[in-house]
């Protein structure tokens, strides 16, 4: 049996998410932590023992293993971050690691190995990154600012209003008017026409496959910017958005009958449905979604090289 528990409550749950929101709770335990035991441990000791599951009632790490965190708080403080992380992977079930591309034949050892190891590095090496960039003595936040023209500072390194949408994220469906909508939810082809229509907008171009659409490049934040995912995984998760975008049209359709919004909804997650349990289907839909994000490779490659031309390689895409 699989538990995590909070290392300074105690507060106990079987699943992540759950042990995830409980330590970012506005007044969380680590803000009015007065337990004297556990006062001697660093923000990161506590964040990081509470993260690392219980196995049969067995922690998996040994407190010695965090001995190197014994005054950093840099995790805890960019922990948003690696929540995404984590989730992503839950999500997406990759087995590579996105920090140092180093490959696992279990994400529970891809995690672990993030938690306690690449993450606090990534950290780290770009925390040295910052303070080295400076521009005669004066930080290169300052020179943001104030020299913004200056053609020694490359501001789509650190700063782009023009990156896509995050994969892990809703699309921007603003553009479909309710009107369509209302006719999505009611097409034969409610998922392909749905995802057509979002591929419209550029802003939703966040997957760059390549020439062979076996693989893929999914863009993921700022900080991650673009990660490697094989195509089935992408479809996959592209799904699983459809399926709840549909389902959030449906539930606030106000143009049709209520038996007609009801057979809708049933149609919605039959669908979704045939498509997890029938392998033909799966086939067919993973083959007409891959087509349809290839026809938008190039406007979609275009996009990542604008917006990070310097951080990424898109050589074989």
């Amino acid at each position: 049996m699989t538990e995590y528990k909070c290392f300074i409550c105690n507060h106990k749950t079987t699943y992540f998410k759950d042990i995830k929101n409980h330590l970012n709770r506005k007044y969380n335990c680590f803000k009015k932590n007065t337990n004297k035991e556990k006062v001697i441990y660093s923000d990161d000791q506590l964040l990081l023992f509470s993260l690392f599951p219980y196995i049969n009632n067995v922690h998996i790490i040994e407190k010695t293993e965090l001995d190197y965190l014994e005054n950093s708080d840099i995790i805890y403080t960019n922990k948003d971050n690696l929540f995404k992380t984590l989730e992503t992977i839950e999500k997406t079930h990759i087995k590579h690691c996105i920090y140092c591309n180093e490959s696992f034949d279990k994400i529970q050892s891809l995690k672990n190995h993030i938690l306690n190891d690449c993450y606090y590095k990534y950290l780290s090496n770009n925390n040295e990154k910052k303070q080295n960039l400076t521009i005669n003595n004066i930080n290169i936040t300052d020179s943001f600012n104030t020299n913004i023209n200056s053609p020694n500072i490359l501001i789509n390194n650190f700063f782009d209003m023009n990156a896509p949408i995050p994969f892990d994220k809703d699309w921007d469906i603003s553009k479909i008017s309710h009107e369509k909508q209302s006719e999505l939810i009611c097409s034969i082809y409610m998922y392909s026409q749905l995802l057509d229509e979002i591929l419209k907008n550029e802003n939703n171009l966040n997957v760059i496959l390549n020439k062979n659409k076996n693989t893929g490049l999914v863009y993921m934040n700022d900080s991650e910017k673009y990660i490697q995912m094989e195509t089935h995984e992408i479809i996959r998760e592209t799904m699983f958005k459809l399926n709840k975008l549909l389902n959030e049209m449906n539930k606030s359709n106000e143009l049709y009958f209520k038996e007609i919004i009801t057979f809708s909804r049933q149609m919605i997650n039959k669908k979704h449905c045939d498509y997890n349990n029938n392998l033909e289907i799966n086939n067919n839909v993973n083959n007409m979604m891959t087509n349809m994000y290839y026809k938008k490779r190039n406007v979609a490659k275009n996009k990542g090289k604008c917006v990070f031309k310097n951080d990424i390689e898109l050589d074989g895409y």
